[in-house]
């Protein structure tokens, strides 16, 4: 091989990973809806085509113009629960527009349910110190809907990939009769969950892979657990885990595109 050929042959793999660059940088900075049916037994019909937007990961740090494009978006689904399944932020930086954001959500999509992720910790503290009307952080702990004499039962946790969840306490005095939700960041904490029946549980932190390679998926998901990403059942339990928003480590994404999922309550008939 003479020197020409080496140059070509060095051109072209520039160029092939110059394009990959290009379009994962591109693709880190989109943001796709993705529609999710979740068919419930026994699901009372108050409750049918009821939708919920899941929210995940959004590692706000300076991506003003996505947040902007996220209140605008939830915007095109009125009557919707809007849930946040942690790592609002990504470090301290971003902690006073992430507070802002969450004020705007709650002010315009009230009740908004947040979970904390392994990021939010010095989010959860400025939080604290703050009053957002609205606003309900679940730290082990649980929120009801009420409808026509039925309940919609919301169950959030602590960070189970920092061990601080505590699924015997959140789901004390859990209804079982209603239709029973569980909201972590990582989806680490299905295997617990089983045990409790929930419908569905709703988790992030795994970013999809961020970096998916073709025939092969996601070598890295955070949590060494199957679930990287997408809709799983076992039982009469399901699961969905968001691709979420941001990112981590670095400012890319392939094959693994920002999500906002949009979740639609369903009878299952049989």
């Amino acid at each position: 091989m003479n020197i020409y050929d080496k140059l070509l042959g060095i051109s072209f793999a520039a160029l092939i990973l110059g394009t990959l660059l290009f379009f994962s940088i591109l693709e880190a900075r989109s943001l796709y809806f993705v529609h999710y049916s979740v068919k419930i037994k026994s699901l009372p019909s108050v409750w049918w085509g009821f939708k919920i937007i899941h929210l995940s990961d959004l590692h706000i740090v300076n991506n003003t113009s996505v947040l902007t494009k996220i209140k605008y978006l939830i915007r095109l689904f009125p009557d919707s629960l809007v849930v946040i399944t942690g790592d609002v932020i990504s470090n301290k930086i971003g902690i006073k527009k992430a507070f802002y954001f969450l004020a705007t959500l709650a002010s315009s999509k009230s009740p908004l349910l947040v979970v904390w992720g392994n990021n939010d910790k010095a989010l959860a503290k400025y939080v604290k110190t703050k009053k957002i009307s609205g606003l309900y952080v679940l730290e082990n702990d649980g929120f009801v809907f009420y409808k026509n004499g039925t309940s919609l039962n919301i169950i959030g946790v602590d960070d189970p990939s920092k061990k601080k969840d505590d699924l015997p306490f959140a789901t004390q005095g859990l209804d079982k009769n209603g239709i029973n939700i569980l909201l972590a960041h990582s989806p680490e904490i299905f295997p617990k969950a089983l045990c409790y029946n929930f419908d569905l549980i709703l988790a992030g932190h795994t970013h999809g892979g961020q970096i998916v390679f073709p025939w092969i998926g996601a070598i890295y998901n955070h949590t060494g657990f199957p679930f990287t990403y997408g809709h799983f059942r076992k039982g009469n339990t399901q699961m969905i885990v968001s691709r979420g928003i941001g990112t981590s480590f670095v400012p890319l994404r392939f094959l693994a595109p920002p999500e906002i999922g949009i979740i639609t309550l369903l009878p299952e008939r049989h």
